[in-house]
């Protein structure tokens, strides 16, 4: 059979378009994920979205890519008021039952059918990389709204709640965006905004499960025993933790519009790492016979950075509380292998070269932060007033104890 005739396909500057917008809504959801990872209660979906959040950043790098090959070099730039309204709307929601089932249930479906239709329609002769791409963007589109579709959560009793009126809201605002056409424009849904509609804001205080007892001070690490086994288990409770890191960099991702997108990039990636460093003490926890649920999940390290611009809170994270923690972590790799405890040493030698590149996130990112907010505090000074916000909280913390 002759292959199909290339009319039957798209000309190279509607494939650009489209690449683009590709790569717009891919850029897009990380950093919504980002924005609601600290909202949404359900531990195990937290894991979830911090692994989700870096497919996307990883669909858009690939897409990015294709286009500066393509010689299309402004995608980066380009603006998109209906995209930017339509994930908004989304976002603008009052619990993480309606985040995800918006999300999740509606936009990522919708997105990944035609995602793949762009890919049909990309010639496979001319640009079979192009038609690739796609494709496995919207393979994992459809990965993520497959495992919400069968998701229940590991922690809290019952399906997740699903209300009929967001999912037609959120269908409307799609129906109104033309994501096929020619122009995207802005989605003017044929339904008013429902009661679950709450204009979204930076989550002030992270959300547990309801199982979880919460505490706002580290008590488990000040009432350490002077043994092997008892320091080994608060490393690994510490570590798990660690969500708290990822919840304060998924907002900072959300809140940063401004900021190019190789920082967006960094910023999912510092962001999975700290997931996998919770994820870790979860698993370390489990492997030692303990159970997560008989410690309580600690609020104040996201709650007193959420009081912070995305700029104090970013260089308080790695200039200041990262690259401060290289001594605690090497004296723990040193002690797991004299006590012959390899697998804690692999894990703990892991988060420390993590650790590594995220000060050089710090290092990269905060000089660049500070010029396009065009605060004129030198790096130097803007990390002297971190270690004072640090102090302050750690001060808070002993009065508390």
């Amino acid at each position: 059979m002759p292959p199909p005739p290339a009319e039957a396909f798209t000309p190279l500057p509607d494939t650009l378009a489209r690449l683009a917008r590709a790569f717009q809504v891919t850029r897009g959801l990380t950093r919504l994920c980002g924005g609601w990872l600290p909202g949404v209660p359900y531990w195990d979906a937290k894991l979830e979205l911090g692994d989700q959040l870096w497919a996307h950043a990883q669909s858009a790098a690939d897409l990015l890519r294709r286009l500066h090959e393509l010689k299309e070099s402004t995608a980066e730039r380009q603006e998109s008021a209906a995209l930017d309204t339509l994930l908004r709307e989304v976002a603008s929601v009052r619990d993480g039952d309606d985040f995800l089932w918006g999300c999740h249930g509606v936009l990522l479906p919708r997105l990944q059918a035609q995602f793949a239709a762009w890919a049909d329609q990309t010639d496979p002769v001319m640009d079979p990389l192009s038609r690739q791409l796609l494709q496995a963007a919207a393979d994992r589109l459809g990965a993520h709204a497959a495992w919400y579709a069968a998701y229940r959560p590991a922690f809290s009793p019952g399906p997740l709640r699903r209300s009929p009126a967001w999912a037609a809201y959120v269908t409307a605002l799609l129906d109104g965006i033309d994501f096929a056409g020619g122009a995207w424009r802005l989605p003017t849904p044929s339904v008013g905004r429902p009661a679950e509609w709450q204009e979204f804001a930076c989550i002030a205080t992270p959300r547990r499960d309801a199982c979880f007892r919460t505490a706002w001070f580290n008590e488990v690490s000040r009432h350490v025993r002077d043994d092997f086994a008892d320091r080994r288990r608060v490393v690994f409770y510490n570590h798990t933790q660690e969500m708290q890191f990822a919840e304060s960099l998924g907002a900072i991702l959300y809140e940063t519009p401004e900021m190019p997108w190789a920082f967006h990039y960094d910023l999912a990636r510092h962001c999975t790492d700290e997931i996998r460093h919770t994820r870790m003490g979860c698993t370390r926890l489990a492997q030692l016979g303990e159970d997560l649920r008989q410690y309580p999940m600690l609020l104040q390290n996201y709650s007193v950075r959420a009081k912070l611009e995305p700029i104090e809170r970013f260089c308080l994270m790695t200039l200041v509380i990262e690259a401060g923690s290289f001594e605690k972590k090497r004296a723990n790799v040193k002690e797991f292998g004299e006590q012959g405890d390899v697998i804690s040493e692999r894990y703990e030698s892991y988060d420390i070269r993590d650790e590594m590149m995220h000060v050089n996130f710090g290092h990269t990112w905060v000089p660049i932060m500070l010029r396009v907010n065009r605060d004129p505090r030198s790096v130097n000074e803007l990390i002297a007033h971190c270690r004072d916000i640090l102090e302050d909280a750690l001060k808070d913390e002993r009065r508390a104890g």
